[in-house]
């Protein structure tokens, strides 16, 4: 079976939808936008993402700790892997870095009520 080719939308495409998210009424519209950079500028899953602590945010080394969401435990594989903070990520990052409540807390408030529904 061939792989479907992946096709990622151009930069002025990813700006539209994302404003697109952020005006849509909601009252977590912009926390849903951030979601979404969050997941493009990181590579993660939600199911990864949702586990980022502001522990595992290191600026300094300019990475995060990202726990895998898809291994299988006779893989071998880490359950850990690093992805590197690229410009963008890291503006995110800084733009919240002023609210966490603790080192252990969630990095958005968003995940914080998927966790606790």
């Amino acid at each position: 079976m061939k792989a479907k080719e992946l096709k990622l939308p151009e930069p002025a495409q990813f700006d539209a939808l994302l404003r697109e998210i952020e005006t849509a009424g909601a009252r977590q519209s912009q926390h849903c936008a951030d979601l979404v950079r969050f997941l493009a500028f990181s590579g993660c899953r939600i199911s990864e993402a949702r586990n980022v602590n502001w522990s595992d945010v290191d600026l300094a080394r300019q990475e995060i700790r990202v726990q895998t969401g898809k291994r299988s435990k006779t893989s071998g594989a880490s359950p850990v892997r690093f992805v590197p903070v690229i410009p963008p990520m890291r503006e995110l990052l800084e733009r919240f870095e002023g609210r966490q409540s603790s080192a252990g807390s969630p990095a958005f408030v968003l995940w914080v009520s998927a966790r606790n529904p």
